[in-house]
């Protein structure tokens, strides 16, 4: 081979090589940059990660509160149907009281004029 081939391709084997060398430069400035983001996506994954597992603990807090709350309401609730069947039977109770304390009084008023008369009458004799 001459002398001027063997130079043009030790300049061709050059040229690809440092087009080779700049390509590896590339991608390693690229992988590092994957690198990172890959680093932060990771952190954010993680911190992704522990504020589902605060929400969900969160969420199964206000799960049992709501449990509790709803048993407190319905035993409430049978409380006060209950209550309301106090207030109704003490109603008629009520009622029935004041039923009686009419006849009681009219009787009274009865015997008060009986008493009357036979005092008016004793009194006459």
């Amino acid at each position: 081979m001459s002398s001027s081939l063997i130079e043009k391709v030790g300049l061709i084997t050059k040229a690809k090589y440092e087009a080779l060398q700049k390509q590896v430069e590339e991608l390693t400035k690229e992988r590092e940059a994957l690198t990172k983001e890959n680093m932060e996506l990771k952190a954010k994954l993680e911190e992704k990660m522990k504020e589902k597992e605060s929400l969900t603990k969160e969420n199964s807090e206000l799960k049992t509160k709501l449990e509790q709350l709803t048993r407190e309401k319905e035993e409430l609730a049978k409380e006060n149907a209950e209550l309301k069947a106090d207030i109704e039977s003490l109603g008629k109770t009520l009622r029935e009281l004041e039923e009686e304390r009419k006849r009681l009084e009219e009787k009274i008023r009865g015997l008060e004029e009986e008493l009357s008369k036979l005092k008016s009458g004793t009194a006459t004799s």
